[in-house]
Formats: C-alpha cells, structure tokens, sequence
C-alpha cells in the first residue's frame, strides 16, 4: 500500500526555529519539503539556493496557490500566525502552526471557524510535551503519589539586538504569550491530560519590563490549574549564556520532582534518575502525520491556553 505523503510549503523559512522544522521534514517519510517562503530574498537565496527542486519566494500566496503543496507550516512572528492560518486552511491546506496559535481568544475563534469549514487539519506545535522527560515522567507517573502543586521556570537572555526584536513589538505579546504555551503543554501531558475540565482560576499575576519596553519581559503566576495549585515564573532578562527551563512537581509525599528541559534529565529529591536525547521536532511531525491521517486537531488545548494567556493579561490591566 502505498504511503500518503504530505507535501510542505514552509513560511517563515528564516527563522532560528525551522532548523528544527526543516530537520523533521527532511528526516520523515510522510513529508516533502516542497516551497520555502521568507521576506528577505536575499538570505533564503543564499541559505536554500542549493536545495533541488524545492521552490523559493517571498510571498507566501505561492504557496497557498500552488495544489501540489498540501501542508503549510508556519514559523512566522506570533501576530502573523492566525491570519496565515486562516487563509491556508481556506485552500484547504493541512497546518502545522508554530505556537502560539493566535495572540488573543477573540483570533483563536475564527481560526476554529476556518478549521471548521476547511478539508485541512490544523496542529499547533507544542514541541515541549514531547520532549523526553516529559514523555517518560507520563510513562512513570504510576510510582509517584498524585501530584498536588506544580512550578514553571524559565529564564533567557533576549537582547534587542538578538535578530529576535519582532519579540519586543506589543502585538507579538512578549514572554508572556511566547513562553505560556510551553509550560501549559507541559502541565496538560502530566496533570490534565485526561481532565476535560480545563478549569483554572488567577490567585495573582505580575507582568514587568525591567527593559522598560510596553510589553513584559518578566511574568509570575500564581495559578489553580484543574484543581492543582502552581506558580509560573518565566523572563527574558537574565544573564547571557544562561538558559533555564524546568517543571518541578511535588506529590502528595512532598516528593519533588524536577523535568529540566535544558539538558532533558530527570530529578527526584534534587538527585538525577534519568535522562533523554531530545528528538527536536520529529516527534511533531510524527504526531502531526497521524493527527492528519485520523483528522484530530489539538485545537482545544490551543484555546484554552489563549483563555488562560488572556485571563492574566485581564487580571493585570
């Protein structure tokens, strides 16, 4: 029988994060890399100019209009990704998005309606649920008593001048709307994947900017997260060259355990058990092929993160 294989037309082809996209793709056998779309000609020349029969422009209508492309993944700035998500599924294209899927609930809502009324299947990328720990502590979650507080933390060096300054515009949201989605697809793989109630109630939120820029930089939480309590704490001001992201649990033992995502190990009681080779994206991919094949979405775990994501900037103006 032969194999169903997704054609991909990449928008967005310049940024740090389709490296990882372009890995997945290239090392799947249910995809082929097919277009590339960035606005700078001059750079997609040079970075892509050697790549056999893969068609490259500036304008990403040449992918929605050409019917040999099936699947669009988009790996734009976060204010651009519900419009490019709406007009690819308007030409019936399969959508990988990268996160967030949309900057506001209100966006989220019509791209579920664009979803509803087209043959393609939208995916947002939340490639932190699949990093190896993650994946292993949902394994092993069995030998620890049931979890009953959580915390998020992360912490990076974003400079105005870190070919990232897109971050630093109001509309793209800053590290609130950037970084939420990850530790939230974290929290859903071990505490509430199989809790449909998706409720939460805001005990307190701070968003700052020690940058004193008009969109925040640094964010605490304190969060009831389908009825666990937690805290999420995540900023781009800390020193160059430190990188931190780690969900910590406890349960209700008092035993902590500790997913650093920076170096994929596992901690109990702050002594290391395990640890994992991240994959990069191609457990996305893998997960994307057969959400198209069974026609599931995880669209609903995408509006409620901007529900979520919404309801603290709501708490805080």
């Amino acid at each position: 029988m032969k194999k169903t294989v997704f054609t991909v037309g990449l928008i967005g082809a310049l940024a740090d994060i389709s490296d990882a996209h372009l890995d997945a793709i290239t090392t799947n056998p249910y995809f082929s890399l097919k277009a590339v779309c960035d606005t700078n000609e001059q750079k997609l020349q040079n970075k892509f100019n050697a790549l056999k029969n893969v068609c490259l422009t500036t304008d990403y209508n040449t992918l929605l209009e050409d019917d040999e492309i099936n699947t669009i993944v988009i790996c734009t700035p976060n204010h651009l990704h519900a419009s490019m998500t709406i007009e690819a599924l308007k030409a019936n294209k399969h959508v990988l998005c990268e996160k967030p899927m949309t900057i506001s609930t209100e966006e989220s809502t019509l791209v579920l309606k664009a979803m509803e009324a087209s043959s393609g299947i939208l995916v947002v990328s939340y490639h932190f649920e699949f990093f190896p720990e993650v994946q292993f502590l949902k394994q092993e979650l069995s030998r620890f008593s049931p979890i009953k507080r959580f915390h998020f933390i992360s912490s990076e060096h974003l400079s105005l001048t870190s070919g990232k300054e897109w971050n630093f515009v109001k509309h793209s949201g800053g590290v609130w709307l950037d970084w939420a989605p990850n530790a939230l697809s974290v929290l859903k793989k071990i505490i509430t994947e199989n809790d449909n109630s998706n409720s939460f109630k805001i005990l307190d939120a701070k968003l700052n900017s020690v940058l004193k820029l008009d969109i925040e930089t640094n964010v605490s939480v304190k969060l009831i997260l389908n009825h666990i309590e937690g805290e999420l704490h995540i900023d781009w001001e800390a020193n160059k060259g430190t990188f931190v992201a780690q969900t910590i649990f406890w349960d209700e033992k008092n035993t902590k355990i500790t997913l650093d995502h920076a170096t994929n190990c596992i901690y109990v009681d702050d002594k290391k058990i395990w640890n994992g080779n991240d994959s990069r994206y191609r457990d996305v991919y893998k997960d994307f092929s057969e959400r198209i094949t069974s026609k599931s979405s995880n669209i609903k775990s995408a509006l409620f993160h901007n529900k979520l994501i919404d309801a603290v900037f709501k708490t805080v103006t």
